[in-house]
This record gives structure tokens, C-alpha cells and sequence, in this order.
């Protein structure tokens, strides 16, 4: 079936972003993760393809991770949870609820598992030395 452009409006106006409730024990509670916008799954895209190429070092990963956390991780009536400065400070003194939150980011964003796994297999899950300055 060959779509038209009022198919195109009656998907676009009933289309809703995907959010998930996720338990974050380390934090005493629970957030909602919604999809990445289209731009910051193009970072993400763009990152994992520096990443596979090896040719960025874990900085850039950092500011991912916690762009993540503003831009994606909202509280329970929808509104943005973190800004930049406590995603820093999650990231760097409570890490395991921001990898918490940005693997279940990845996963309500469809993602494919290989770009995923390109993230992880070139700088792992849990960097030594978080660099989150900018």
C-alpha cells in the first residue's frame, strides 16, 4: 500500500513518544526514560561510529551519557528530571543509576544492539575516570 500524505497526518497526529517507568534503586525511586529526539539519536549514532573507528577518546562518551540523563529522563508528570549539572554530579558520584538510565534510554529508542555493543565493546560500562567537563 502506497501512503499518502493523509495517512502520513492521521500516524503523525495520534504518534506519541515512547517513555518507560524505570525503578532506580540507587536513587530511592523511580523515573520515566522517554526515546531519544531525532537529533540526539544522530549524536549517538555519530558517536558510536567515532567510537567504532577509535578515533575519540571517552570524553566525548561522558557528555553523551549525560546529555542522555537531561534531555531524556523526565519525572512522573513528563517534565525534564536532571539539568547538566546533576547529571554531572549522578554521573560522577552515583554512575550505576546513569548507566541505569542510559541503557534503558538505548532500549525504549530501539536502538540496534549492534550500535549499542560498539559503545560499550570500545570503552566499557563504567569508565575509571569520568571527564565531564567540557
Amino acid at each position: 500500500m502506497t501512503l499518502s500524505k493523509d495517512d502520513i497526518g492521521r500516524v503523525l497526529e495520534t504518534a506519541e513518544i515512547r517513555t518507560k517507568p524505570v525503578p532506580v534503586p540507587e536513587l530511592g525511586g523511580s523515573v520515566v526514560v522517554r526515546e531519544m529526539s531525532g537529533s540526539l539519536r544522530n549524536l549517538f549514532e555519530a558517536t558510536v561510529a567515532q567510537m567504532q573507528q577509535k578515533n575519540a577518546d571517552s570524553k566525548l562518551l561522558d557528555k553523551l551519557t549525560t546529555r542522555l540523563a537531561t534531555e531524556c529522563v523526565l519525572d512522573g508528570e513528563g517534565n525534564r528530571l536532571f539539568d547538566d549539572r546533576t547529571a554531572k554530579l549522578l554521573f560522577l558520584k552515583v554512575p550505576s543509576a546513569l548507566f541505569r538510565l542510559r541503557d534503558e534510554i538505548v532500549a525504549v529508542s530501539a536502538l540496534s544492539q549492534e550500535d549499542y555493543d560498539g559503545l560499550v565493546e570500545n570503552f566499557g560500562d563504567d569508565p575509571s575516570e569520568p571527564s565531564t567537563s567540557d
